[in-house]
């Protein structure tokens, strides 16, 4: 099963461009990168707020939850991303952009790091990052550029029910 749903959510699916002015009052978190890890943290913010989740992936089970719009209205997937990661983390009134590492995915990598880079640019962008701890490599080499970049304030999660809650306190 997908998840229990304690609370109602909404999916936009990748290249989709959905109205979304019903949608206003839920926040909008966007899920970075790939990877099974997107299951579960759905299931984790959604026993805590009703939300919109964007780029969980094609999940048979998320189409029973998707959000309808016109489908292929972007030139490409990464301008579909960027359109979604800037509403999460700025534009949309509440929400945030959640990345997860768990493994040495340079994409992966290349995301945290470019939402690194926009947090120090705008203190304002709302953006949470957890890292898996069977990794002491990724975990100290990410703190490490995170506490470089923005000090010891950022908090990285290590565990994904610390980085649910991390995000839930955006919505």
């Amino acid at each position: 099963m997908f998840c229990s749903v304690k609370a109602k959510y909404r999916v936009i699916l990748p290249g989709t461009r959905p109205n979304l002015a019903k949608y206003l009052d839920l926040p909008m978190f966007f899920l970075l990168g790939s990877g099974e890890w997107k299951r579960r943290m759905v299931e984790l913010i959604v026993e805590k707020v009703d939300c919109l989740i964007v780029n969980l992936g094609d999940y048979p089970e998320a189409r029973h939850h998707r959000v309808g719009g016109v489908g292929n209205s972007f030139p490409d997937q990464r301008a579909w991303e960027e359109y979604f990661q800037w509403r999460a983390a700025r534009l949309w009134p509440t929400g945030c952009v959640i990345g997860w590492r768990d493994s040495d995915n340079e994409d992966e990598t290349r995301e945290i790091a470019t939402w690194r880079t926009h947090k120090v640019n705008d203190s304002k962008v709302r953006f949470v990052v957890g890292i898996d701890p069977n990794f002491p490599r990724l975990v100290e080499g990410t703190r490490n550029n995170f506490r470089i970049a923005l000090g010891n304030s950022f908090k990285i999660c290590n565990t994904m029910e610390k980085l649910a809650i991390q995000a839930v306190r955006y919505a």
